[in-house]
């Protein structure tokens, strides 16, 4: 029997588990390890609510869960301890994880010797754009609204990139990422393998155009996720209902009070609990993103599930998906003109051509349900 073991974190690990059984030949041995998570009978979910629980038996790793939360504490005071955390997770996984034919890992985690000494083949998922190529981005943005961006390089962002430069094949959810590195990598290392409907199931059966067409945006208000960009067509746009549900940072704060008089038909929702924002979600028309970079954003998905048709930047891994199935549209993020007549052509569009996209969700829906670990099934067996 072929071994094969999963090391990641539980958004990924976990829905390959709950899924792979259904698709996944006899003579595959699974053997998961995942963490920043705990057994549903642990005593931290009574105190506990953000973090996921499982009742499977998948391997828990609280070691790293703990490890990787100081980490993140550090960070947010300032503290790089990034080059500590990644040693602490080279020495537990070296001892842990057992000898495997194939060895499917998160790259983040992958700091040291291990990931080689304890399998035949290694196959790399990276779920993150190249953070070089995005800081650079990032950066160009800030520098127009004459805002400094942080110019110090974390440990986990130069290892991330390193790191991945020494794997064989690396799978990723878009041809986004792909581009991002671009010069970097050689494109023929990667595997494109969309992560699809993210074990969301269609809910939108029933939805109708409103009146008044409102289209809604769900995440971080900032200049990543391309707020600047919608300020810049705003006065273009007057009339048109915009719903923004998120947390608003600093400078976006500051930009909505002088762009005041332009935001009449905008309204700032500011975060939500889950239930609260399904809600919202299901009274609006469309989801839109015009996001500078996003891997694969599980919001658009979310919006999808309730019936949404998509309106998103060109710079949005969830891009081909779109496209291909015909779940809604995109734009050019570089080029005001694009975005402003895209959002009017989706201002304009009758019952018919809304009930077709409606379809076709559902369809995308029902046809990608295992859509993602059937792929990645198959990209084991042709490993193995």
């Amino acid at each position: 029997m072929k071994k094969i073991s999963v090391v990641a974190r539980p958004d990924h690990s976990l829905n390959i588990f709950n899924r792979i059984k259904s698709v996944s030949t006899k003579d595959i041995y699974f053997n998961f390890f995942t963490f920043n998570i705990f057994y549903e009978k642990s005593i931290v979910r009574k105190v506990v609510k953000k973090i996921d629980f499982i009742k499977s038996d998948v391997k828990v790793s609280f070691l790293i869960t703990f490890f990787e939360h100081v980490n993140r504490f550090f960070i947010s005071k300032g503290i790089d301890t990034g080059r500590f955390f990644y040693a602490i997770c080279n020495l537990y996984f070296s001892v842990v994880i057992p000898k495997s034919k194939l060895l499917h890992v998160w790259p983040m985690y992958a700091y040291g010797d291990w990931v080689r000494n304890r399998a035949d083949v290694v196959l790399a998922e990276c779920y993150e754009a190249n953070p070089l190529y995005v800081k650079k981005v990032f950066a160009e943005e800030y520098a127009k609204y004459d805002v400094g961006i942080s110019k110090v390089k974390l440990f986990r962002d130069v290892h991330n990139h390193d790191v991945l430069t020494h794997f064989e094949h690396i799978i990723v959810p878009s041809k986004y990422i792909v581009q991002s590195y671009s010069g970097y990598i050689d494109k023929s290392k990667f595997i494109v393998n969309p992560f699809g409907t993210l074990g969301l199931e269609f809910n939108g059966r029933s939805k109708t155009l409103n009146k008044n067409k409102k289209f809604v945006f769900v995440g971080k208000v900032c200049l990543e996720k391309g707020f600047g960009r919608f300020l810049e067509a705003i006065s273009e746009l007057q009339g048109i209902e915009f719903i923004f549900i998120g947390a608003i940072d600093n400078i976006c704060q500051k930009l909505i009070t002088e762009k005041k008089q332009y935001l009449s038909s905008v309204k700032f929702l500011g975060r939500k609990n889950k239930d609260e924002l399904f809600n919202i979600v299901k009274t609006c028309d469309f989801i839109f993103l015009p996001s500078l970079s996003d891997a694969y954003s599980l919001a658009v998905m979310e919006g999808l599930s309730f019936g949404l048709p998509c309106l998103i930047s060109n710079k949005t891994g969830n891009l081909e998906d779109v496209h291909f199935h015909k779940l809604g549209d995109s734009f050019d993020v570089d080029c005001k003109i694009d975005f402003v007549k895209k959002i009017h052509q989706f201002n304009t569009m009758t019952d018919f051509h809304y009930t077709e996209y409606i379809s076709n969700i559902q369809t995308y829906f029902n046809s990608e349900a295992s859509g993602y670990i059937k792929r990645l099934n198959e990209i084991y067996e042709r490993n193995l």
